[in-house]
């Protein structure tokens, strides 16, 4: 678990039972080899930088009481180049890209396809 407050992982974690669907995300749900074994459709959703910064200032501003500028600098500092390092090169493991800007019953729909 990880906390927007203080910027780190609680300590705390969540106990997921099997079930016939298991959904899970995050920006490194295909990063570890061992989580994709357990996988059997791996998805990768991606959209426009824009939209990123743009969501992510308004949720920011909005949720975590952050400044403009101060969003837009760790999104240009921190975000984009750990996102370009770590996070878009999973995207090669992923059985379906999708688009996150799609109405989710269509992504739906193409995730069901996969199953």
């Amino acid at each position: 678990m990880y906390s927007f407050v203080t910027y780190t992982r609680t300590g705390e974690s969540r106990h997921i039972l099997p079930n016939r669907f298991v959904i899970f995300e995050g920006l490194f749900a295909l990063y570890d080899p061992l989580v994709r074994e357990l996988c059997r459709t791996k998805v990768f959703a991606e959209i426009e930088d824009a939209v990123c910064l743009d969501r992510r200032v308004a949720r920011d501003v909005r949720e975590r009481g952050r400044t403009l500028e101060s969003v837009i600098r760790q999104y240009n500092e921190t975000v984009r180049p750990m996102y370009e390092k770590y996070v878009l090169p999973t995207r090669a493991f992923a059985d379906l890209v999708v688009r996150g800007d799609e109405a989710v019953e269509k992504l739906a729909a193409a995730v069901m396809e996969r199953l």
